[in-house]
């Protein structure tokens, strides 16, 4: 199981390197990828679609959401895809294995007396307050997600054009 652990941390490097992924992204491919590692008790070059299929019936049997389970197969996708470039495994095993359907979820918005209380939440002449309302409308304004906003730096805004440097998903 060490050489197992070793390739996700190989692949793992991979991505930072080759597709400049988040942080929050690759704890979450090294988690779901330890969780089918104690699942499987195999070397990767001996897991099977069968293997994958069976892991995928035990999440679906712990009432995982058909999007979390999808969300792990394609980290498995891509993991074994890594392995079969790199030459650790002859077949990628995950490439007969087809994704859950997922309905996608319409996502929620705020009406407008929502969205006035949640700017005129920050209250006072403070600097939080200052720099509350700063982000509330930021983020109103842009449609931002938090994980892009929470990422921005002073370099990032151009105050004489009024603009703001945005590394998102996908960088």
């Amino acid at each position: 199981m060490q050489s197992f652990k070793k390739n996700i941390g190989q692949f793992c490097d991979s991505l930072k390197v080759e597709k400049d992924v988040s942080l929050h992204t690759l704890r979450a491919y090294t988690g779901d990828l330890e969780e089918f590692l104690m699942f499987v008790q195999k070397k990767p070059a001996s897991i099977t679609n069968i293997d994958i299929r069976d892991f995928l019936a035990s999440l679906h049997h712990r009432k995982l959401k058909k999007s979390s389970i999808s969300r792990k197969l394609a980290t498995i996708r891509s993991f074994f895809k890594y392995l079969h470039r790199e030459g650790t495994v002859k077949k990628n095993p995950a490439k007969l294995v087809s994704s859950p359907r997922v309905q996608k979820a319409l996502p929620r918005f705020l009406t407008v007396d929502e969205a006035f209380a949640l700017m005129e939440s920050p209250k006072g002449d403070t600097f939080q307050a200052a720099r509350d309302k700063a982000i509330l409308e930021l983020l109103y304004s842009s449609g931002l997600r938090v994980s892009e906003l929470s990422t921005l730096d002073i370099n990032d805004f151009d105050i004489k054009d009024y603009l703001v440097r945005v590394k998102g998903k996908g960088k």
